[in-house]
C-alpha cells in the first residue's frame, strides 16, 4: 500500500513540476543523491524497518511543511494543496506506525 501510494505521489509531483516548466529527477542515481532519506542496508529487523519508515516519514513531513510554506510565499495554491494532501496521509501513516512501535 505505501509503495503504491508513494509511486502515485512521485508521478503527481513530477507532472506538477513539468506544468511549472521544471525538470523532475529522472534517474535512480539522481534520486539517491538528492534524497534526504537513505536507502536501507537490508539487514534490519522488522521493528527497525518500521522505526526507519517512521523516521523517514517524519523528515518528509517536515520537508512538505517547507514546501507548503514556499508554495504559499509564491502564491501557488495548487502545489500547496497537493503537498498538504500528501502531508495529511504521511501524518496518518506515522500515527499508525508510532502506535505499532508502542
Amino acid at each position: 500500500q505505501l509503495y503504491n501510494e508513494t509511486a502515485t505521489y512521485i508521478d503527481d509531483l513530477a507532472e506538477r513540476l513539468l506544468a511549472l516548466n521544471g525538470k523532475p529527477i529522472g534517474t535512480m542515481t539522481e534520486s539517491l543523491k538528492t534524497a534526504s532519506v537513505k536507502e536501507a542496508e537490508g539487514n534490519e529487523s522488522a521493528e527497525q524497518m518500521v522505526q526507519n519508515i517512521y523516521d523517514d516519514f517524519t523528515v518528509i513531513a517536515e520537508e512538505l511543511n517547507s514546501g507548503m510554506d514556499l508554495a504559499d510565499e509564491v502564491g501557488d495554491e495548487t502545489t500547496g494543496d497537493m503537498l498538504l494532501a500528501i502531508h495529511q496521509n504521511i501524518e496518518k501513516h506515522n500515527w499508525m506506525l508510532k502506535a505499532y512501535l508502542g
